[in-house]
């Protein structure tokens, strides 16, 4: 076999031309170099193509002629390594390790020789800390995600779950604006829509808060929003605290010794551990009543269709040493006398207190008198002395009351406003208390006041009260230099004015030139009844067209719907009333000495320390009526029985609570009663 020729050039950089080659290419054999040279070719360096595009052969790499390390061309090294831009493989792809751009960059992404995978750190960073990556999956298994999307119609299914150190959700929230989002068990299904339970069975959690249901029907319900819980059945604990419950039956225990609530019969019961019924309470119809076993170990039954509303006492109860219970109730024996043993008496033998006369009938409690105090009481006791005295324990002393049975009426006062049974009043001294106005300050119309041209305006009070002074929204024309004389009078039936004046003020005829209120005060300050029609006038002394006055008025409008305009053109011979016009005005008063009023809390004036009982019927203001100053009155709310009564901010009314300025009148006799007295 001939041995293949090798020929050896030392340096060939371009094989199209002959300058730099030791022959003539072409001269061989009269054909190219390539066809003549067909073995081996040893060279230091070589060139592929011409032009502008070639491949550059070197004892270390073969490149692009355009390799730039980074950013352009390809190359491939003597020792194995590449740069390539894009790369298409149709086999196997193995390599020790991949990083993307680099090893160093720190967002970047990493694939090494033991299977490792991380994103966002660089290769030292996660050799440090597997953590200090974004992202990574471990060759163990183990991954880590900021966040990631299922998507797809299949389950997801993780066969173990360990949350001793991680959280499985951490900061998981569900849709706000939909159901769609849940965590479900079993194969529940729910509107996606409205959160309500569809079919299936098993639990649900999603924004509404967590329901469970059976075969479609909702077992048990916790709101998210409202805190509000349903459950169809059994609700146990071993302790807590709940808020409103409703529910059929609450117990204590499922059977046995227990406490059950139920509301078949709306009942408490108490059972032993035989499932004996040792109490029980029930609602019967509009009385509370009660069931209790008779035997020698209580000693007590009630007979509740003979006696709905009390408790009868079997004859003498023993226990098993045969002597009476401490601390309890007794009959003699007849029925007739009611025994309390005393916890201090050692055999329990005795009676400490015989019972033999208490009683409850329509407004009264009859109690037999004792000649000294209870020792030891607490605050709220109550005790009758041989004076016939009741007396009340504040928590430091014994206040006398009020004579038991007895109620204390004052003479028949005139009430200065409208008064309803039971509220608290006091008798005014005159220019204290509130200030009563009465008022029209609209209108765009005027009249003139001037000479023989006198206006009027007639008005009246609900109740009855003091006139101090009254105002007119007035101006001048011109410059008026007589008198304004204002009076106050009573009226006929056609609203002009009726006998002499009941007050009056005179002033210079002076105004401003816009419309302004002017200020009268009257001579003596004028009492007025309620619900009479009064009129106040105004005239103009020493005026005239030019040097006028005018009084703003409302045409037509009738704002003020307690009385009306009225005008004279005669020097108050004649009066035109009109029923639809009003002049502005205002008229300030001060209830009336000698009248009676609501109280008020709100003040530290006479109306609260004038107090001096309380309506015992409705009074309209202006007539007389009873005002119970001792004893029992009704026509209150929402007292605490036994407490003590305050007046109330509200006039008129009387609290368990006091007002913004204390004054206590009495004790709460019932929730609607009070038991008056002015000393506690």
């Amino acid at each position: 076999m001939a041995q293949e020729q090798i020929t050896t050039f030392p340096f060939i950089e371009d094989i199209s031309t002959t300058d730099n080659l030791p022959f003539n290419p072409a001269g061989i054999n009269g054909g190219s170099f390539m066809q003549e040279f067909k073995g081996d070719i040893y060279t230091s360096r070589g060139r592929f193509g011409n032009g502008s595009a070639y491949i550059d052969i070197s004892a270390v790499s073969i490149k692009s002629n355009n390799f730039v390390s980074g950013s352009a061309g390809w190359q491939i090294l003597y020792s194995g390594d590449v740069e390539f831009n894009t790369g298409t493989f149709r086999g196997s792809l193995e390599a020790g390790s991949i990083h993307i751009p680099d090893t160093t960059s720190a967002n970047s992404f990493h694939t090494n020789d033991t299977g490792n995978s991380w994103w966002g750190c660089n290769v030292a960073d996660f050799a440090s800390d597997n953590d200090n990556a974004n992202a990574y999956i471990l060759n163990t298994g183990q991954a880590k995600f900021q966040n990631s999307i299922l998507g797809g119609t299949s389950d997801v299914i993780i066969d173990t779950l360990d949350t001793s150190s991680k959280k499985i959700l951490a900061d998981f929230n569900f849709g706000t604006t939909d159901y769609a989002g849940a965590v479900k068990s079993g194969d529940i299904t729910w509107n996606t829509s409205t959160g309500a339970i569809t079919g299936g069975s098993g639990v649900v959690v999603y924004r509404k808060g967590i329901v469970g249901a059976n075969a479609g029907v909702t077992t048990f319900s916790i709101d998210a929003t409202t805190g509000d819980a349903t459950f169809a059945g059994t609700l146990s604990a071993a302790s807590g605290t709940l808020g409103t419950v409703t529910s059929a039956i609450i117990r204590t225990a499922v059977s046995g010794q227990r406490i059950e609530f139920t509301d078949a019969d709306d009942s408490l019961t108490l059972y032993d551990a035989s499932e004996n019924t040792l109490f029980k309470l029930f609602d019967d119809g509009n009385v509370v009543a009660g069931v209790f076993p008779l035997s020698t170990a209580t000693g007590i039954s009630v007979n509740v269709a003979g006696v709905a509303t009390g408790i009868a006492l079997s004859s003498v109860v023993t226990n098993a040493s045969n002597s009476t219970f401490a601390g309890r109730f007794r009959s003699n024996g007849t029925g007739s006398v009611v025994t309390v043993i005393a916890l201090s008496n050692a055999s329990r033998t005795a009676a400490s207190l015989d019972i033999d006369a208490i009683s409850a009938q329509g407004a009264h409690i009859n109690m037999n008198p004792i000649a000294s105090a209870p020792q030891t009481p607490s605050e709220g006791d109550l005790y009758a002395d041989t004076d016939n005295l009741l007396y009340y324990y504040d928590g430091s002393a014994w206040v006398s009351l009020i004579t038991v049975n007895t109620d204390t009426a004052l003479p028949p006062l005139k009430a200065g406003e409208d008064l309803v049974l039971g509220n608290a009043v006091y008798i005014s001294t005159g220019g204290l208390g509130a200030t009563k106005t009465i008022e029209n300050t609209s209108g765009s119309a005027k009249a003139d006041i001037y000479g023989a041209r006198w206006g009027g305006q007639t008005f009246s009070f609900n109740e009855e009260f003091t006139v101090t002074t009254i105002g007119l929204v007035m101006r001048k024309e011109g410059s008026p230099t007589g008198n304004l004389v204002l009076e106050v009078f009573a009226t006929d039936g056609a609203g002009a004015p009726t006998g002499g004046a009941l007050g009056s003020d005179t002033v210079s005829a002076t105004a401003a030139t816009s419309f302004a209120i002017k200020t009268f005060t009257l001579d003596t300050p004028t009492p007025l009844d309620a619900n009479t029609v009064y009129i106040v006038t105004i005239k103009a002394v020493d005026t005239s067209v030019g040097n006028r006055l005018e009084w703003q008025r409302d045409d037509g409008g009738n704002p003020y719907a307690g009385g009306s305009q009225n005008y004279s053109i005669d020097s108050g011979a004649n009066w035109t009333l009109a029923t639809s016009d009003d002049f502005a005005f205002e008229i300030n008063s001060h209830p009336r000495a000698g009248r009676l009023y609501k109280t008020d809390a709100s003040f530290a004036d006479e109306r609260i320390t004038g107090f001096i009982g309380s309506a015992g019927e409705s009074i309209t203001a202006g007539t007389n009526g009873s005002i119970v100053a001792a004893g029992v009155v009704a026509g209150a709310s929402g007292l605490t029985v036994g407490g003590k009564v305050y007046l109330s901010d509200t006039p008129g009314a009387v609290s368990s609570s006091a007002g913004s300025n204390s004054k206590t009148v009495g004790l709460a006799y019932s929730a609607t009663e009070v038991i008056i007295n002015y000393s506690i």
